[in-house]
C-alpha cells in the first residue's frame, strides 16, 4: 500500500505513518495505517514470524484481513515473542489496518515490509 507520513505530503493513496525516537533507550516507534486494501493473511504470518519482527519490544494494532472483511482482527506482540491474534467484532467504520511498532531498528524499511502484506494492487473492495 501507499504511505503518507504525518505532517508531510502524500506519497500516494491515503495511507499514513508517523515516527518517533527515544534516543536514551535506543528504541523508536512507527505507527502505520493502511486503508486502501486488506492484508493477505499468509503474507502477514510470514511478516510477523520474521526474525526482525520477533526482536521488537512491542507491536499492537487492528487489522483488515482479506476474507474476514466484516470483522476486525487484533494483533499484539510483546517481549519474548508473546503473540496474540483474534477477531474483535465488526467494523464500526470503513475497514483499515493500523499497527504500531516499538523497538530497536524500527525504520522505513520495516514500514515497507508491512505494506507488502497487502493483497495485490488490483483489489476491488467487497
Amino acid at each position: 500500500g501507499a504511505l503518507r507520513r504525518e505532517g508531510s505530503s502524500s506519497i500516494s493513496g491515503s495511507n499514513s505513518s508517523s515516527h518517533s525516537q527515544n534516543k536514551l533507550s535506543g528504541y523508536s516507534s512507527i505507527s502505520i495505517t493502511l486503508d486502501d486494501r486488506p492484508l493477505n493473511l499468509a503474507k502477514l504470518e510470514k511478516f510477523i514470524t520474521s526474525a526482525r519482527v520477533q526482536k521488537l519490544a512491542r507491536m499492537k494494532g487492528v487489522l483488515w484481513i482479506h476474507g474476514m472483511d466484516s470483522h476486525r482482527c487484533v494483533l499484539h506482540l510483546s517481549g519474548r515473542g508473546r503473540l496474540g491474534f483474534e477477531q474483535d467484532g465488526k467494523w464500526s467504520g470503513p475497514p483499515k489496518s493500523e499497527l504500531a511498532f516499538i523497538g530497536p531498528n524500527v525504520d522505513a524499511e520495516l514500514e515497507k515490509e508491512f505494506a507488502k502484506c497487502c493483497i495485490e494492487e488490483d483489489y476491488v473492495g467487497g
